[in-house]
């Protein structure tokens, strides 16, 4: 087999599984620890792991900066998106001026670029995170 039709199997695997998972527990008795784990402790340790299992070099410092100026692009020319997508709602384009720059998918694509491109790409979006965290915890905070 293939290594991309083994990896597409893996995909849809994951997706299968989640779905699986997602009507198996209904309760919120069961749903929340379970999501605890998995934000708390499974994500973090697979991003520490896969950063430590790489060799920290000095360009790795540029990532974050990289991410923090893509950012303030895309805040800068946020207002322009939220005037041709002719929304009126003044609490709704509050919300998009902050939810369009924080590009972060958050800790949900860290499995799927472990899975697929391996530990050091999962440790170099960590690290670029570390430049999204940077701008919607402190700058966005400030605005």
């Amino acid at each position: 087999m293939s290594s991309i039709l083994s990896q597409i199997i893996v995909f849809f695997a994951l997706i299968a599984f989640g779905i699986l998972l997602r009507s198996l527990i209904k309760s919120d008795y069961y749903k929340k620890p379970l999501k605890l784990y998995i934000l708390n402790i499974a994500l973090p340790i697979t991003i520490f792991v896969s950063i430590i299992s790489i060799e920290i070099d000095l360009k790795y410092l540029l990532y974050p900066i990289l991410a923090l100026l893509f950012n303030l692009l895309l805040y800068s020319i946020s207002p322009i998106i939220i005037r041709l997508s002719h929304i009126t709602d003044l609490k709704k384009q509050r919300t998009l001026l902050m939810l369009l720059p924080s590009f972060a998918p958050g800790l949900s694509c860290f499995p799927i670029i472990n899975e697929f491109l391996g530990y050091s790409a999962l440790a170099q979006a960590s690290i670029v995170d570390v430049g999204n965290k940077i701008f919607v915890l402190i700058v966005l905070f400030f605005i």
